[in-house]
């Protein structure tokens, strides 16, 4: 039980770090983005029949599209598209239940799956690295703490927090430790709520958005199965992973928060902490919704320096990119097949352009996006549609000459 309970506080101070890291990128108040991760977590636990253990966190595929769509469409139209995007999930969800499983591994086989997770990770990283370097011997410190903790056997269940413990008492000795937001947090604090309005741009800007973060689900469906041992694409079924997910993001969107999806940071350390059960999370999902309405308890864990948070954001960040090349390694991609060297170069040489958002219409350069008129698309997403059309491709080739053949 003791180690449970540590388990489930380093799986919270992950997770805190990765919702403030995208709410402060999305402008969404943070413990808005904390109450949408913890009460999607117990959404998914109940319509996952208690067989996934993934802790459901703000998705990184949303960033530059949400910032986006505040920007111009202000918070009413973020909470619809929130909601909107469950349409996708739903879609799909249905589609799978009504085609059979069996069919995801052709149209969106390790060589897609694996390469749309690492370059989830590859976008995030530039933004930490800044922010890391902000106190880079506290930085250093914490890391490094982390990397030897988890090398031996008695240690890696607790690597994460004691790293975090190691840092923050170097930051205390170098004067990082700022108390005063604690001092005057109130002990208790109501979450902003923000109510949908009905914006059909926001409808047309979303769901691409929405198809990328569904096929990252995908894949950290099976970066989980990976983990846990247990194939949850089977039991309780990828169909139901989706709708849990979709339920997640129409009832978050209801209040103004955030569209989660299954935090690949927690799942990477799951694996890191040699964890397989779901009950870490479960109280780690509860402590979060706490932490929601608790002004003083989030102080205090937003007390950590900020470079040991990002220190702790790399690693777990890094732990994604590696379960993206995990899942290519277990899937037996071939990579003497030309398809399997095209596909991933595509997929992480479109998801790195500049901008993170592609808008088609007019066509002109403007500020950190490349528009083409009234209809956005993020990068990550043409991307992912890329990937996935290039493959689809490549089975339809195959199959005719298959015919041919024959």
């Amino acid at each position: 039980m003791i180690k449970t309970a540590f388990v489930s506080l380093q799986l919270l101070v992950v997770a805190y770090s990765g919702i403030v890291f995208i709410s402060t990128a999305m402008g969404v108040p943070t413990n808005l983005s904390l109450l949408g991760a913890g009460v999607s977590t117990f959404i998914m636990f109940f319509v996952g029949k208690g067989k996934v253990p993934v802790f459901m966190g703000v998705s990184f595929a949303y960033i530059a599209l949400i910032s986006s769509i505040r920007i111009e469409l202000l918070t009413g139209g973020v909470a619809f598209a929130v909601m909107i995007s469950a349409i996708a999930y739903f879609a799909m969800s249905f589609l799978i239940k009504l085609v059979g499983l069996y069919r995801i591994p052709k149209y969106f086989p390790p060589v897609v799956i694996g390469p749309i997770i690492v370059l989830v990770g590859l976008t995030l990283l530039p933004d930490i690295s800044v922010n890391v370097s902000a106190d880079l011997t506290l930085s250093l410190i914490t890391i490094l703490s982390i990397v030897a903790l988890s090398y031996r056997k008695e240690t890696r269940p607790y690597s994460l927090l004691l790293g975090i413990v190691v840092g923050v008492i170097a930051g205390f000795f170098r004067g990082n430790i700022d108390l005063t937001r604690f001092i005057n947090a109130p002990m208790f604090s109501i979450p902003e709520f923000v109510y949908p309005t009905f914006q059909l741009r926001a409808f047309l800007w979303i769901i691409p958005g929405a198809i990328a973060a569904m096929i990252d689900h995908i894949g950290q469906v099976f970066a989980v199965s990976q983990v846990v041992e247990k194939d949850v694409f089977i039991e309780p079924g990828l169909s139901n992973t989706l709708l849990g997910n979709g339920i997640a993001n129409l009832i978050v969107g209801l209040v103004g928060s955030p569209p989660v999806t299954p935090y690949g940071q927690i799942t990477g350390s799951m694996a890191l902490l040699d964890e397989k059960k779901t009950l870490p999370i479960l109280i780690a999902a509860g402590l979060t919704i706490l932490l929601a309405f608790s002004g003083k308890l989030e102080a205090l864990v937003g007390a950590i320096p900020f470079s040991v948070l990002n220190s702790l954001l790399m690693v777990t960040v890094g732990l994604i990119i590696v379960l993206g090349f995990k899942i290519m390694i277990t899937g037996d991609v071939d990579f003497s097949q030309a398809k399997n060297l095209i596909i991933p170069v595509v997929i992480i040489g479109l998801g790195l352009m500049p901008g993170g958002i592609l808008v088609f219409g007019e066509g002109a350069l403007e500020g950190t996006g490349v528009y083409f008129g009234g209809y956005k698309v993020s990068i990550l997403a043409l991307a992912s549609f890329t990937g996935v059309l290039l493959n689809l491709l490549f089975v339809l080739l195959e199959d005719f000459i298959a015919k041919r053949g024959k």
